[in-house]
Parts: structure tokens; C-alpha cells; sequence
């Protein structure tokens, strides 16, 4: 028996080509919201409905259900929602912007998560682009500050890499971050385990693993940049477009995970990429 349609819009499921791009790939019978709890926030750039427009993204609405709104107050910092940018659906814009999300909005498991991002358009410039990044609430704004975890960072050389406590724990292979659309996930588990996989393929790991790690209950998320004693924009802001995330609490079981990379790549056309042998390689969950 299918599984009901969830999280997807009914204007999602009527949508038409737009922009002259190609017409969207089938939505998918499973959706994120079947995930439940587990389920931490999800942001869609290609919901209209879920953004609030301003001279750039002033909020992107969380679309779990759990109001993990991002957002940005100046102007001069809003990213940009463009339409059509990949397989005919919508992407933001990040450029020397970035969003945000309150500790007490952002709540999420204090031993294990997992991270899942489709981007394009990435500019490999410079290192330390941060695609993502959790802090405890009240912690020291820094990237190297204890218990901060950065989910997502991009280096010069194209690798992707997470780490937390200034230990690197996984990174994705060189040309892990290009202009080509991509599946990125990072994962940390409740052994201290960290692990990246681009296109749903299990990358190499590097460095070791996250060590004296007490992420709190609650969590500032920084979408976009990374903080070095606060916000450092022209430094460390990322320069690539961003799809969809979505952010689980903990470390989802293989089944799950491959479902979550199913719908991601069917609805971005990036089946083709997954690895021989995905279960939802020529198939949407």
C-alpha cells in the first residue's frame, strides 16, 4: 500500500513549467513530513508560499510543522529566491548573505542529526563557505567554539566537509562542491560517528571524530555563513544556490535515509546521479 501524499502543496502537485524551463519531475508518494518526529525542519525554495519577500528572503518558512523559521533583518543580508533555476523549480540565491534561526525556535537532538542538502551553482572561490552550520544556544559565536557543529563547509579545493570542535569528522571527495546540481548529506550519530555522502554515495572520511560533544536542547542555526566571533559575511559567505534542506533529528536508519534521497533526487532530476544498486535510483519512493 502507498503512502499517503505529505508535505507536498496542491499547487505543488499541479505545478507547470515556468520560466521556460523543463516541466518538474513527478512528485513522489513519500514526502518528509512522513518522517514525524524525527523530522527537525525542512525549508523549500521551490514553495512560494513559504517565503516572505522583501528586497531578498526575509524568512523562509519552516515547512515541518515546528516553526524553525529562517530569517534575515537587513536588507543588505537577504539571499534571493530566483525561479526555474534547476529542473524548473525555484532556488535562493547566496552571495554574502545568509538567514538564521533563534535558540529557542530551533530545538533538536543533543547527541545526533543529520543534515540533507540539494545545491547548484556553487562557486568554489575560497575556503570556509558555510553551507550550514548548529550552535548551542548562548555558546560563543565562533566556528571552533566548543559544541558547535558546522554541518556544511565549503574549501577551495571543492571538498565539502563537516566538523565540530575544530576536529574535521567527514568531507566529501575533491569536486564534492562544483557548479553542477549536487545531493549533499551530512550525518553525526550518537556514537561520535560523523559521515558525508554526495549523490547518496558514502564518501571517505577524514580527520576524526567529533570528541566532548554536548550540544544543548536547544540550537542556534546559521544558514549561508559561518561565525567567527560573530557574523563575517565578504569572509565566509557561501556562493551557491540552495534548493531544499532538511534537517532530522538523529541518524535516520538506512531505509529512511535512501527514501530521503529518493525524493530529493526524483524531484530535483538528480536520479541519475545516485549509485547503482539506490533503490530509488530509476524509481521515486
Amino acid at each position: 500500500m502507498r503512502r499517503p501524499l505529505l508535505g507536498l502543496s496542491i499547487a505543488a502537485l499541479a505545478r507547470r513549467p515556468r520560466g521556460g524551463g523543463a516541466a518538474p519531475p513527478p512528485v513522489t508518494a513519500f514526502g518528509p513530513l512522513d518522517l514525524g518526529g524525527a523530522l527537525a525542519a525542512w525549508w523549500d525554495a521551490d514553495d512560494a508560499a513559504s517565503f516572505t519577500l522583501a528586497s531578498g528572503v526575509s524568512q523562509w518558512s519552516d515547512k515541518s510543522g515546528k516553526a524553525r523559521h529562517l530569517v534575515q533583518a537587513a536588507t543588505a543580508n537577504r539571499p534571493q529566491r530566483n525561479e526555474a533555476v534547476l529542473a524548473g523549480r525555484a532556488g535562493v540565491q547566496f552571495s554574502g548573505s545568509f538567514l538564521t534561526c533563534a535558540a529557542a525556535a530551533a530545538p533538536v537532538s543533543a547527541t545526533a542529526f543529520t543534515l540533507f542538502v540539494v545545491t547548484s551553482n556553487d562557486v568554489v572561490s575560497a575556503s570556509n563557505r558555510g553551507v550550514m552550520s548548529l550552535y548551542p544556544a548562548g555558546g560563543t559565536n565562533d566556528w571552533n567554539a566548543a559544541n558547535a557543529i558546522v554541518m556544511m563547509e565549503q574549501m577551495t579545493s571543492g571538498i565539502v566537509q563537516s566538523y565540530a570542535n575544530n576536529a574535521v569528522g567527514a568531507q566529501s571527495p575533491v569536486g564534492g562542491a562544483a557548479a553542477a546540481a549536487k545531493l549533499l548529506s551530512s550525518e553525526v550519530d550518537a556514537t561520535a560517528a560523523t559521515a558525508m555522502r554526495l549523490n547518496g554515495a558514502l564518501t571517505p572520511n577524514a580527520g576524526s571524530t567529533r570528541t566532548g560533544l554536548t550540544l544543548s536542547a536547544a540550537v542556534n542555526i546559521l544558514v549561508g555563513s559561518r561565525l567567527v566571533g560573530g557574523i563575517a559575511v565578504a569572509s565566509y559567505g557561501l556562493n551557491a544556490v540552495l534548493h531544499e534542506i532538511i534537517l532530522v533529528d538523529g541518524a535516520p536508519a538506512a531505509a529512511d535515509r535512501q527514501k530521503i534521497e529518493g525524493f530529493l533526487a526524483a524531484k530535483w532530476g538528480l536520479q541519475a546521479l545516485l549509485p547503482a544498486g539506490h533503490p530509488y535510483k530509476s524509481g521515486a519512493p
